[in-house]
C-alpha cells in the first residue's frame, strides 16, 4: 500500500510550509493574480494544485519561492500574505532568509528547455545546481546516478546540450537536477505535459519515490491519473482564488464547487498524453505567461 493510500492528512507531521492569505498583485494594476490563498504541506505529503487555464497555478508556484517582492524597486509582482517554513516566518524582503530557503526547495518548471543554458551540457548544469545547494561532490554524483537510473537516462545524456534532447528526456533531466539537490520540498509544475508515455510513467514513479522518502510535493497538474496516484489533498484555484480544497479522494469522487466539477469532468474526458518524444525538433512546448527563470541562471531551479 502506498503512502497516499495509507496516510490521511491528519496523520502527517506538522506543516513544513504554511501559506496564509497569499496575494500576488501585478504592478501598475489593481487586479490580483492570486488572492487570499491559504494551505499547508507536510513532509511526505503531496498537495496537488489544479484549476482551469489561467487560474494562477504557475503564478502561485513562483510566489512560493519568492519570485516577486513587496518593495517598489523589486522586479516582478508584489507579494503579500505570509509564508512560514517549519513555523518560522520568511519575510518577503528577507533576501538572506530566501537564499537559505531556496536551498531546501526545488522547482521543476513546466517548460524545461527554458531553464537550461543552451550552450552548456546538461550534466554540467545539474552538477552546478547541486553544488550551489551545498551538496558535496560525492553525494551529488551518487544522487545524479541514482535518480538518472530511476528515470531511465543513459550516461550519454549528461554530455549533451539541451537542444540535443527530446522533450521527455529534458523533463527527466530537470527532475534529476531538482531531486539531486536534496530538497525538502519539490514543486512540480506540469511535469508530465507534452511528453511520451514512458517519460510520464518514469516521472510519476520518481515523484512517488521522493514522497515516500519524506519529500513534500506541491504538484501542479491537469491529469486525473496523477491525482489518483499521488495526491493526498487538492487545492483548486480559479481566477487566482482558492475555491475548494480537501482530501483528494473526496474531491475526486464528489467535487462541490462548480469549478472543481467542471475541471474533473474535463479531466475525465481528456485523452491520455500523446507520445511526443520523437526528436528535439518535434518538441513544441507551450508558452507560459511568465518566464520561469533566466535560462542561464547557474543555480538551476531558483535564483540565488
Amino acid at each position: 500500500m502506498t503512502r497516499s493510500q495509507s496516510t490521511a492528512p491528519g496523520d502527517l507531521a506538522s506543516p513544513l510550509l504554511t501559506v496564509e492569505s497569499l496575494g500576488v498583485h501585478a504592478r501598475r494594476t489593481t487586479r490580483p493574480l492570486i488572492h487570499n490563498v491559504s494551505f499547508t504541506v507536510a513532509a511526505g505529503e503531496v498537495v496537488a494544485v489544479v484549476g482551469p487555464s489561467g487560474a494562477g497555478k504557475s503564478t502561485l508556484a513562483r510566489a512560493l519561492v519568492g519570485l516577486g517582492g513587496p518593495r517598489p524597486g523589486d522586479a516582478g509582482p508584489v507579494l503579500s500574505g505570509s509564508l512560514r517554513w517549519r513555523g518560522q516566518a520568511i519575510a518577503w524582503g528577507d533576501r538572506l532568509g530566501w537564499r537559505g530557503l531556496r536551498r531546501r526547495i526545488s522547482v521543476c518548471w513546466q517548460v524545461s528547455d527554458r531553464v537550461f543554458d543552451p550552450c552548456t551540457a546538461v550534466g554540467d548544469s545539474v552538477r552546478l545546481a547541486g553544488r550551489l545547494a551545498g551538496v558535496s561532490p560525492t553525494d551529488l554524483q551518487q544522487r545524479i546516478e541514482r535518480w538518472g537510473s530511476r528515470l531511465g537516462l543513459a550516461g550519454s545524456v549528461w554530455s549533451r546540450r539541451p537542444t540535443a534532447l527530446s522533450g521527455g528526456e529534458l523533463q527527466r533531466v530537470g527532475l534529476v537536477r531538482a531531486l539531486s539537490r536534496g530538497p525538502e520540498l519539490l514543486i512540480a509544475d506540469e511535469m508530465t505535459d507534452a511528453v511520451d508515455e514512458d517519460s510520464r510513467t518514469r516521472v510519476l514513479d520518481a515523484i512517488a519515490r521522493a514522497r515516500d522518502d519524506g519529500v513534500a510535493v506541491i504538484l501542479i497538474t491537469h491529469e486525473l491519473a496523477a491525482l489518483r496516484r499521488l495526491a493526498q489533498r487538492l487545492v483548486v484555484l480559479d481566477g487566482g482564488a482558492l475555491v475548494e480544497s480537501g482530501p483528494a479522494a473526496r474531491l475526486i469522487a464528489a467535487p462541490q464547487h462548480p469549478t472543481t466539477r467542471a475541471w474533473m469532468a474535463a479531466a475525465r474526458a481528456s485523452p491520455q498524453p500523446t507520445p511526443d518524444d520523437r526528436s528535439p525538433d518535434s518538441r513544441q512546448a507551450p508558452r507560459l505567461v511568465e518566464t520561469p527563470t533566466n535560462p542561464t541562471d547557474p543555480s538551476g531551479d531558483l535564483p540565488g
